[in-house]
């Protein structure tokens, strides 16, 4: 799970546990914190745009992937699934 830091509502610091998964065929993204000093708790998921600082929290910890599509035939397909699957 990756992690990053957050302003909690009450001004504090909270780290924030974010990640992604797939499930019934959508990318869905995910953040959850405590915040140590006024006792919020933060869960939530969507499958709406990942915000930028949760897709740069996970790139960081687990790097980025690369497709190569060795059959030019299908790369107008596999460009339209893409788009379709949020990629």
């Amino acid at each position: 799970m990756a992690m990053l830091k957050i302003k909690c509502d009450c001004g504090r610091i909270a780290e924030v546990g974010a990640g992604d998964k797939i499930c019934n065929n959508k990318l869905f993204w995910f953040q959850s914190y405590y915040c140590n000093y006024c006792g919020k708790t933060v869960e939530m998921d969507s499958e709406d745009m990942m915000p930028s600082d949760i897709r740069e929290a996970i790139i960081a910890e687990q790097g980025s992937y690369g497709l190569i599509i060795c059959n030019i035939k299908d790369r107008e397909k596999t460009e339209f699934l893409l788009k379709n699957a949020g990629g």
